[in-house]
């Protein structure tokens, strides 16, 4: 049995590539300007997160939860619909793109 308890972190102009955040319940935290290449948010509970800025290049988001985020202002992210929840999460019509990686089809 893994127990999570809730924090909140709060990350400026950070280099957080790799980093693990998986399993975690980290509500009302905050991610600005970061870059997270290949960060692990596999299970990780990020509703009404802040993250704005951020480069998500080869971020993984598995079971993740999403929900209430704004995406609007993140670039190269790959987060697929239907194994994550994203209930009234925010993008912009130009990262559309990012929620339709797994259909392998080409946007111009």
């Amino acid at each position: 049995m893994r127990l999570t308890f809730g924090f909140s972190l709060h990350f400026e102009n950070y280099l957080l590539d790799y980093a693990s955040f998986d399993h975690k319940k980290m509500n009302n935290s905050t991610f600005r300007n970061c870059r997270l290449h290949a960060a692990n948010f596999s299970k990780a509970d990020l509703s009404k997160a802040n993250m704005t800025e951020c480069n998500l290049a080869d971020a993984v988001f598995s079971k993740t939860n999403l929900s209430g985020m704004d995406f609007t202002s993140n670039q190269n992210f790959s987060i697929d619909p239907e194994l994550n929840l994203i209930k009234k999460t925010k993008f912009s019509a130009n990262s559309l793109a990012g929620l339709l990686t797994k259909f392998d089809i080409i946007i111009e």
